[in-house]
């Protein structure tokens, strides 16, 4: 795999995808039984991170490939927020498999705790440079610190 041959297996890797990126991420980890022959290896990640996302084209984290323990989500605002729109027209539009999205329970994993109130504020800092709670999560992840990581 990537991560072995460029670090001898010794890296700690995290995919993240934010709103359509972690569509793109999904479309990537796709397992499909049918071409499981030409099918590449499973995505070379331990941890993949899905914030603001409007659906992976999955309805469950082990449809892509993806260990239900190392798939983390994150969500911002609430309804009328531009995230939840992002969210919920992803959930509309199909690309949640039968309209389940990453931070939904039935999808399969964790949902992290986050304080962005916006599509786009789940890596601010505060005017002192701390880090906001969903960047500290996202920190956690990526270090393999999880029992450090607050759920929702």
């Amino acid at each position: 795999m990537a991560r072995e041959a460029a670090t001898g297996g010794t890296a700690h890797t995290t995919v993240i995808g934010h709103s359509y990126g972690s569509t793109v991420i999904g479309d990537a980890a796709k397992y499909r039984s049918d071409y499981a022959d030409t099918w590449s290896d499973p995505l070379p990640a331990d941890d993949v991170i899905a914030a603001g996302s409007p659906g992976m084209q999955a309805e469950h984290a082990a449809d892509l490939g993806i260990d239900p323990d190392h798939m983390w989500a994150m969500k911002a605002g609430g309804v009328g927020s531009d995230d939840w729109f992002v969210r919920e027209g992803g959930r509309r539009v199909g690309l949640g498999g039968n309209g389940v999205i990453p931070t939904d329970r039935e999808f399969g994993g964790h949902v992290m705790e986050s304080d962005s109130d916006d599509h786009g504020g789940y890596w601010k800092v505060d005017d002192h440079q701390r880090p906001s709670v969903s960047l500290k999560n996202q920190a956690r992840v990526i270090v393999g610190d999880y029992m450090g990581v607050t759920l929702e």
